[in-house]
């Protein structure tokens, strides 16, 4: 089936050529070639980035493709926005050393990922990378002496057992973080020249694009045909899943007339372990939002869960790898690098908060993504095992009007959740070394930690969780008297009959929530040379940011929908503000006011004020919360009486 992509690349030829543009099947060292290649937008539109080129040479300049599509020697070249099928073509001189002992030249050319990132591309392997490959021949020719490289073989160097067990794609299984052993037979099949305390090259390569170069020597001599000779390297370590193994037969026999420089003088052999991680959800908490008709969208943090999958045939501990979050603009908001599995270990759910968010009315989207830098190399046996790391969340705005006659319900009314959580501790004890690794601009030394010994243990924490309604704060002229005007005359109403306001006076009150929890009270993270983890680990709690308010009692019945219009404190101990909106009254001063004024003529009686929050989900990402909603559901009242003096009923007076 044809693939079709709103956006996408492919590399449409690809080809070697003498300088005067005849086509060629080999190359001679010491002469000049051409390689012309082409991408092409196999799109449905134009390209949003100018485009240019990405190739890979991965034996005249000691370097090797990766699957990262990072790597190479970009050429330059024309900046091109595509259109719909356009093409831009691009040619290197490629240079074949007199002295080199290669004998095959790979070119490959491919799509850089940097266009996956732009969305210019999706990859797929059989269109974003081709492979060249032609012999490299001698322009001496044979001298009728030869050797050759019969076989290379990977053995568990502690146990000595051989990795021989074939994959679908040919390369080879492995065991994960073992001590290896790699020996390379070689034989001398044709002459009778004596060659001494021969050599041989090896390069590894491993998932991260790092080759590491041995020299082999031995003691023995190849004398006559069928002598054969076992080339072993002593014990290493690798933490990757990929032993790219390439030997090859130093140049110089053949410039000292010791070997005949053909295609059996190197071999290459690859062992990969099926590594596959993945995004298996992903949600923000809450994912919907409810703003009133007329208030602003606030800046916003955004708790969110999300569950990390990984396929290790082997079951064994893998490096660590970084996930991010993108928002609708492709901008990260959020990464995490020490995202890391242990032995055993085929999952992680992951908490944590997306700062600072400001969202838009409607749906706003957020893409997850593991592996993003694609530092740890996948592999699954099929095309594109990158296919399932990204995921994506949606967050909806809505706006709601404020209700004019419907009732208040309390449909969900609890205030506290009680839970105990089981906490997975691990610390990584090993020691720091260096590695050369393979940069677009050339090679970099980074330090790495290998781990020699893991430590596991559990602590088992209990924690609370409590919402609601934590004062009703109010204050008239009255109450401003009464209580000597301590705390400016503001008392709090709630579950009390302290609500006093006489005719002729106005009066005033706001709302305080509360959200409050112990989950904050956890283990640190054990670190020991190679780091450590804990989980599961900290998110945060977006508390309801909206109320349902109503007055009645007297004159016409107030019903609001409510956003707070402040804050106070940290997610885990937070209260939020709220006021009714302003009325037509006017104060002393002639300002607009949220205060109610009440005319001297009114009689003795009460103003029942009844509050319902917004139910919310609280910190229900542990696995043993109980998953229910928190809501408060609360009343009080104004009592309403007769002046006393002309001083109190002064309206507008404090």
């Amino acid at each position: 089936m044809e693939n079709k992509h709103t956006r996408d690349l492919a590399v449409s030829s690809m080809k070697l050529t003498d300088l005067s543009g005849n086509e060629v099947e080999s190359v001679i060292k010491g002469q000049k070639y051409k390689l012309t290649y082409t991408f092409k937008n196999v799109g449905e539109e134009q390209t949003a980035s100018p485009i240019n080129s990405g190739l890979y040479t991965n034996n005249l300049q000691g370097q090797y493709y990766s699957d990262s599509r990072n790597l190479g020697n970009n050429v330059s070249g024309a900046n091109i926005h595509l259109l719909k099928g356009q093409e831009n073509t691009f040619t290197v001189e490629i240079d074949i050393p007199l002295n080199t002992n290669e004998n095959m030249l790979s070119l490959y050319s491919f799509i850089p990922v940097k266009y996956d990132n732009t969305g210019d591309n999706v990859f797929i392997r059989e269109d974003d990378i081709k492979k060249l490959e032609v012999p490299i021949k001698s322009p001496s020719g044979s001298n009728g002496e030869n050797l050759a490289i019969v076989d290379i073989k990977l053995f568990n160097h502690k146990t000595n057992q051989e990795y021989n067990v074939e994959n679908k794609d040919g390369t080879f299984n492995f065991d994960l973080n073992k001590s290896y052993r790699i020996e390379v037979k070689v034989q001398k099949t044709a002459g009778t020249a004596v060659l001494n305390n021969p050599e041989l090259i090896l390069n590894i390569r491993d998932s991260y694009g790092n080759v590491q170069e041995y020299i082999l020597k031995s003691s023995k001599s190849f004398k006559n045909v069928g002598d054969t000779i076992i080339f072993k390297t002593g014990q290493f370590v690798e933490n990757g899943n990929l032993l790219d193994v390439h030997a090859k037969i130093p140049s110089e026999y053949g410039e000292q007339g010791l070997n005949d420089i053909s295609t059996d003088d190197q071999m290459v052999k690859t062992w990969q372990k099926s590594v596959n991680l993945s995004i298996l959800s992903a949600e923000i908490i809450p994912n919907r939002f409810v703003f009133s008709e007329n208030a602003d969208n606030p800046p916003i943090d955004l708790p969110f869960k999300t569950t990390f999958g990984i396929d290790n045939t082997d079951n064994e501990y893998i490096e660590p790898a970084l996930a991010t979050i993108h928002n609708s603009n492709n901008k990260i908001v959020f990464s995490q690098r020490d995202i890391s599995f242990t032995e055993g270990q085929t999952l992680i759910t992951y908490y944590g908060t997306i700062p600072n968010q400001q969202l838009k009315d409607g749906n706003n989207p957020y893409k997850f993504t593991i592996n993003y830098d694609r530092n740890i190399f996948e592999y699954d046996g099929t095309d594109n095992p990158y296919r399932d790391n990204s995921l994506t969340a949606n967050v909806f705005v809505e706006r709601k009007k404020t209700p004019q006659k419907e009732q208040l319900v309390c449909d969900s009314y609890n205030k506290e959740n009680n839970w105990s959580v089981t906490f997975k501790l691990v610390r990584r004890n090993g020691y720091w070394t260096t590695k050369t690794i393979k940069t677009e601009s050339g090679t970099e030394t980074i330090e790495i930690c290998r781990t020699t010994s893991i430590d596991r243990w559990e602590e088992t924490r209990s924690y609370y969780e409590r919402f609601g309604v934590e004062k009703i704060m109010f204050r008239s002229p009255s109450t401003i008297d009464k209580y000597n005007n301590v705390n400016d005359g503001w008392v709090d109403i709630l579950g009390n009959n302290k609500g006093i306001v006489r005719a002729g006076q106005w009066y005033e009150f706001f709302v305080i929530t509360r959200y409050n929890t112990n989950r904050v009270n956890i283990p640190a993270v054990p670190y020991g040379e190679c780091g450590g983890s804990r989980t599961p680990n900290l998110s945060s709690v977006y508390s309801s940011n909206l109320i349902q308010l109503k007055m009645e009692g007297y004159g016409d019945s107030e019903l609001h929908m409510l956003n707070s219009y402040d804050t106070k404190g940290s997610w885990s101990n937070l209260r939020r503000y709220f006021r009714p909106p302003l009325t037509s009254g006017k104060d002393a001063m002639g300002e607009t006011t949220t205060r109610r004024y009440l005319p001297v003529t009114a009689e003795n009686g009460r103003i029942d004020i009844s509050i319902i929050t917004q139910s919310m989900n609280g910190y229900y990402y542990d696995q043993n919360h109980s998953r229910e909603k928190l809501q408060d559901c609360v009343s009080a009242s104004i009592y309403i009486q007769n002046p006393l003096n002309l001083r109190s009923q002064t309206i507008g007076g404090d």
